[in-house]
């Protein structure tokens, strides 16, 4: 049951603290985990696997604290192996949610994160990528190691949009994700989420923890790419058709 109108805001003020004080004391929690994967046999893996844990407990405590808020999720997308993993850009909360769901994988992030001690450094240690300009030189001498990844099961996350769409929108794909695939012949699987810019509303500090959402994470199948003479470009935009709310 949602709180009465004149507590919402305090309650809304609790959980984003309690919620922030979690991520941030990664601070103090991450670091003895990273020291434990740097010896394991797998490092690079250990580290994605201390993130996808670090952030169920994220996800976790806002569930039980928020009284608005559920969370839905396909259970097959645990399955998913060795993919691009394409998805919709509504909040700064997706990747999160989606390492949540698969232990390993690799992403592209903003590169002013790379900068920040301890942090940056797991994330280079943990196999992820800047985006933006850098993305093309760091890939080239990534090349074999994110093929490795996916043969090994791992999975990349990409947000084609490549910045957060507002309301109902859904903006222009990118073609990066489906070179990515084509170049390693990887498979293409398509995850849709919905809620997260209503639980964290782009330009707003405050989570809305009392209305009714849920957090849902679809899987829209996978898709076939064109033959390697056909053009992207077309077919891209028919993958983003998917995307957008029926008619």
């Amino acid at each position: 049951m949602a709180p009465p109108l004149p507590l919402r805001r305090p309650v809304d003020a609790f959980v984003t603290l309690a919620v922030w004080i979690y991520f941030l004391g990664g601070i103090v929690l991450l670091p003895p985990a990273y020291l434990v994967a740097l010896v394991s046999g797998r490092p690079r893996a250990a580290i994605q696997r201390v993130h996808h844990w670090y952030l169920r407990g994220f996800f976790a405590l806002a569930l039980m604290l928020a009284p608005g808020l559920r969370r839905r999720v396909d259970p097959t997308i645990r399955g998913i192996r060795g993919s691009i993993v394409v998805c919709n850009h509504r909040s700064y909360l997706d990747p999160l949610l989606l390492v949540t769901l698969l232990p390993r994988h690799t992403t592209f992030v903003k590169p002013v994160f790379f900068r920040v001690p301890v942090f940056g450094w797991a994330l280079a240690a943990a196999g992820y990528l800047p985006a933006g300009g850098e993305v093309d030189r760091r890939l080239l001498r990534r090349m074999d190691r994110l093929r490795r990844h996916l043969e090994s099961g791992g999975n990349v996350f990409v947000f084609p949009e490549g910045r957060r769409a507002r309301g109902a929108d859904v903006g222009p794909f990118r073609a990066g994700a489906f070179r990515l695939a084509r170049r390693f012949g990887a498979p293409i699987e398509l995850l849709r989420v919905d809620g997260t810019d209503r639980l964290f509303e782009p330009g707003r500090f405050l989570f809305h923890t009392c209305v009714p959402n849920v957090l849902s994470v679809e899987r829209l199948g996978r898709v076939e790419l064109p033959g390697p003479d056909e053009p992207l470009g077309p077919w891209v935009e028919d993958v983003r058709r998917r995307y957008l709310p029926s008619p």
